[in-house]
């Protein structure tokens, strides 16, 4: 992690994991190789407070994020009666199956005064899980927003002894699948599914 200057932070992810288990299938002993790879992946926030007149009348702050990630996962599985050393690469003696997931999430908050609060935010994710050469890829996308203010009510109509907390909240989301055939480059419908 840094500070930047400008407000700035950032914050940056690295991670490259191994596992090779050992499993008993019938009288064979039988080595998965599993590997985890993240990277790039990181996330940058910042933070300003307006101090221009005319804006600071209206504005307290402003704070916006976005992160970014980005994770592979290899695991080959050796065909039962199998012997030797195997390799990712040699899947005509076992299964390798890949999966690659991106996402990116910004989002923007900004405070203003009397403790009125409004939040945007939005993700767009891709998963493509590829097994025998086809490519099942799933798209995500998600936005959303969030308005926070209290109130208190004249007291003609009630006398309460604090501010009524309200928050309104809109979301919309879109989940597609579709599936790249081996040796082809168009990904057929498979489902789609979307909430508001």
């Amino acid at each position: 992690g840094a500070d930047l200057p400008l407000g700035l932070r950032g914050r940056f992810n690295y991670r490259d994991q191994q596992s090779d288990n050992w499993t008993l299938r019938g009288s064979d002993q039988i080595e998965i190789n599993q590997r985890l790879r993240e990277w790039p992946s990181g996330n940058l926030s910042w933070i300003y407070t307006p101090h221009v007149p005319g804006v600071r009348d209206f504005i307290s702050n402003i704070s916006a994020q976005a992160g970014y990630r980005r994770q592979t996962t290899t695991s080959f599985q050796p065909a039962v009666g199998t012997s030797g050393v195997q390799t990712p690469v040699d899947t005509a003696r076992g299964i390798l199956t890949q999966s690659e997931a991106t996402s990116i999430n910004p989002s923007v908050t900004v405070t203003w005064v009397q403790g009125i609060i409004t939040q945007l935010q939005y993700t767009h994710g891709r998963n493509d899980q590829v097994t025998s050469g086809n490519v099942t890829r799933s798209d995500h996308d998600e936005w959303g927003g969030t308005l926070n203010f209290s109130f208190k009510p004249p007291r003609s109509l009630v006398r309460l002894a604090s501010a009524i907390r309200t928050a309104v909240t809109v979301n919309s989301q879109d989940l597609n699948t579709c599936l790249i055939r081996a040796g082809s480059d168009t990904c057929t419908a498979i489902s789609e599914s979307k909430r508001q």
